[in-house]
C-alpha cells in the first residue's frame, strides 16, 4: 500500500478480491459499460464534497493556483 494509508475503493459487488485490499469500499452494480465510469466517479466526488465541507472548506472558490485562458475569435 502507498504510504500505508487505508484506501477506500469503489468496486464492482463481486469483485472479492479487491475488497480483501480495501480498507472500506463503496460497491457498485455491474452496469452497461458506458455507464460504469458514471456510476463510478459520482459517489467519490459526493464524498469528497462531504469531507470539504466538514473541514469547513470553501467549495466554490477557485483554488489559488486556478489558470484559465479565454479564447477570441477574430474575424
Amino acid at each position: 500500500m502507498c504510504w500505508q494509508g487505508n484506501p477506500v475503493v469503489v468496486c464492482n459487488s463481486n469483485d472479492d478480491e479487491i475488497k480483501k485490499l480495501a480498507y472500506k469500499t463503496i460497491e457498485i452494480p455491474h452496469q452497461v459499460d458506458c455507464l460504469q465510469g458514471i456510476l463510478t466517479i459520482i459517489p467519490m466526488q459526493l464524498l469528497s464534497l462531504h469531507i470539504a465541507e466538514l473541514r469547513s472548506c470553501d467549495v466554490c472558490a477557485l483554488p489559488s493556483s486556478f489558470s484559465y485562458v479565454v479564447a477570441i475569435n477574430v474575424s
